[in-house]
């Protein structure tokens, strides 16, 4: 499922997210055997995630993804629940709006 954190957390534009049920999809997905795009033996069981296994960028993820961390961090699930939870409510309320004013047409209903 792709989702737009832009749009509905306010994070910068050019973030957006790819949620999979198992993470080894996006490394089935994205995985390149680039010699460059190796990890080093040398970085040991320690290292840091290799991020061009879980990216479309094929490299880290930059301030885009910390951004969005950063936002999910600070709103939590219960944060992030009553943000969409108002931003349906506000969505509903321009429907009935444009559904009331004859000068205006309804063209998609959304969720």
């Amino acid at each position: 499922m792709t989702v737009d954190p832009h749009k509905t957390l306010s994070v910068p534009v050019g973030c957006g997210a790819l949620l999979v049920p198992d993470p080894e999809h996006l490394h089935t997905a994205f995985a390149d055997q680039a010699s460059y795009l190796v990890a080093d033996e040398a970085d040991g069981a320690d290292a840091a995630p290799w991020l061009s296994h879980a990216t479309i960028e094929l490299t880290r993820p930059g301030a885009r993804a910390l951004a969005l961390w950063a936002t999910l961090h600070h709103l939590g699930r219960d944060g992030v629940a009553g943000m969409l939870t108002q931003q349906l409510a506000l969505a509903a309320e321009l429907r009935e709006r444009i559904v009331a004013e004859p000068r205006l047409d309804l063209l998609a209903g959304g969720p």
